[in-house]
């Protein structure tokens, strides 16, 4: 059984990733006592920045991009810029 939600917080300032990645994993054990070891379900947070470019997550919400190909397409889309500057 697999129902993967995502929940997006924004902190304010800068914040201890390991402090709150701790306290998340006590959140399950806490809620759900006797279901914990069924539902198996997983806790913790990472950067907004690196969730498209960088996939962690088991059940990702789809295909992710890859920061290769932004770079070439970038590169060919200055390129046809540049020259259609040069000709007009």
């Amino acid at each position: 059984m697999s129902n993967p939600v995502y929940t997006y917080i924004q902190f304010n300032g800068d914040i201890d990733s390991a402090k709150i990645n701790a306290r998340l994993l006590k959140f399950p054990e806490y809620f759900y006592k006797e279901y914990w070891k069924v539902l198996q379900m997983k806790f913790g947070i990472e950067p907004l920045t690196s969730i498209h470019l960088n996939p962690t997550l088991e059940n990702d919400l789809g295909a992710n991009g890859n920061i290769s190909s932004i770079y070439i397409f970038s590169s060919i889309g200055l390129l046809i810029l540049l020259i259609a500057c040069i000709i007009i």
